[in-house]
């Protein structure tokens, strides 16, 4: 069978048929990359979206029975994806601003025992590393194979089947979103060395001043 239209690609993907799979990945990639684009404004997140996207339809294809309209399912799919990845971008904004709101709150309740702010700075810290597995999986798999099992540039795109700039992005970008969240953290620390009174919890010879 010749995939010349979607109609036949449909067809194709019904009957499991992987070079209809082939032709509709050929015909739609970019496309879809380009909307995942416009929505996301971040061309790595995209590509990762889309490609999770057809991975997904690789996996599932039960899912064609009831398909009509490709372009259309597949729109609707990959916009969906990115209305979904801006509301993490939400949640995470939010959290920061959880975060400062509730250093603040420590700042000015002067009854905050020492036991309380240690215990604020460990949930500080887990909810940082509970950020990290909102990255993007290509990203996220590419700092644990470089920065944590020790791969060069070189293995890390073999295994992931990408090229090394690509990996390259995926690092940087992973640096960037972890940094920001640093300092956050960083400023949380800063106001409270600089605001609150220490002397309140340290012995008599060890009081600041």
């Amino acid at each position: 069978m010749l995939f010349t239209d979607d109609v036949n690609i449909v067809e194709g993907l019904k009957q499991g048929n992987e070079v209809a799979f082939d032709e509709m990945f050929k015909r739609y990639f970019e496309i879809l990359c380009l909307h995942a684009h416009s929505v996301l404004e971040d061309s790595e997140e995209a590509k990762d979206l889309v490609q999770e996207l057809f991975t997904k339809l690789f996996r599932y294809n039960h899912i064609w029975t009831n398909v009509v309209d490709l372009r259309g399912y597949l729109f609707r799919c990959i916009h969906n994806s990115c209305l979904n990845a801006l509301k993490k971008r939400k949640v995470l904004s939010e959290r920061k601003q959880l975060y400062l709101s509730e250093t603040f709150a420590f700042l000015k309740n002067g009854q905050t025992s020492e036991n309380e702010i240690l215990r604020f700075e460990e949930n500080a810290l887990e909810s940082i590393n509970n950020l990290l597995p909102d990255l993007p999986p290509q990203r996220l798999a590419a700092m644990n194979l470089v920065y944590v099992i020790g791969s060069s540039y070189e293995e890390a795109a073999s295994l992931m089947g990408v090229s090394e700039n690509t990996i390259k992005t995926h690092l940087r970008l992973g640096r960037e979103y972890i940094r920001a969240k640093l300092l956050v953290r960083l400023l949380a620390i800063a106001l409270i060395l600089q605001y609150f009174d220490f002397n309140h919890f340290l012995p008599v010879r060890y009081a600041i001043g």
